[in-house]
């Protein structure tokens, strides 16, 4: 059995266990990467690989299972336990996994002084507030994005993956860029008609590219099952 890794170290692991089942050369997969908007080098991918960078972060991971249409615990599959951080001892991955799909096994705890216990907890609640702040601001990045998934019958993810290979952005990005490109000259009701038209135009693109690259995987599973 290989001694703890940190959560980098196990996520390149299976990073390259997943694209060297599926044929692909460094080159590939960071150019794959690209089209979903994770904008790494064939050198970046190489090094998380090899085990050089200590964290990934799970919005890297998030984007990683949905390029290779798998599940997150695929990144934490094999032998060995897992630094999750410098005050708790590593944690085997069968107890990483459980955490992913929602059970949620005993740890030992650190022994710690009231005075950490306080810093810390004062810390989780700027961190619940964080989270909450960045809930906001997605939410508020994709309404477009959301608005033409629910039209269109398809996930959000889909029409984020057809935006970001269109553009480089989501589609409310976009949208909001152009509405900003028309200057500041015109009066509220006009500003919005532009934003209607604009969005309704982007929205026509983001459907056109959905139809050429055909329905996702999850779409084909259901229609065969």
């Amino acid at each position: 059995m290989t001694g703890p890794r940190t959560v980098g170290s196990v996520v390149g692991e299976n990073l390259r266990r997943l694209r060297e089942q599926s044929r692909m050369t460094q080159h590939e997969a960071a150019r794959l990467f690209k089209q979903y908007g994770l904008r790494w080098s064939r050198s970046k991918v190489a090094a998380i690989e090899a085990g050089d960078r200590e964290t990934v972060s799970l919005a890297d991971v998030l984007l990683l299972a949905f390029v290779f249409k798998v599940s997150i615990d695929e990144f934490f599959a094999g032998d060995g336990d897992v630094i999750l951080a410098d005050q708790l001892s590593p944690v085997p991955r069968g107890s990483v996994i459980a955490i992913i799909q929602g059970h949620y096994p005993e740890f030992p705890r650190p022994q710690v002084s009231q005075q950490e216990a306080e810093e810390r907890e004062h810390q989780d609640v700027e961190r619940l507030f964080e989270i909450i702040d960045a809930r906001n601001k997605l939410a508020q990045a994709t309404e477009a994005d959301q608005l033409l998934a629910r039209r269109l019958g398809v996930s959000v993810d889909e029409v984020l993956a057809a935006s970001l290979r269109l553009w480089g952005r989501t589609l409310t990005d976009e949208r909001n860029a152009r509405v900003v490109g028309l200057g500041d000259d015109l009066e509220t009701g006009e500003r919005q008609a532009h934003r209607g038209h604009i969005t309704r135009e982007l929205s026509q693109q983001v459907e056109d590219e959905l139809s050429v690259s055909g329905p996702s995987q999850a779409e084909e599973e259901k229609e065969d099952g």
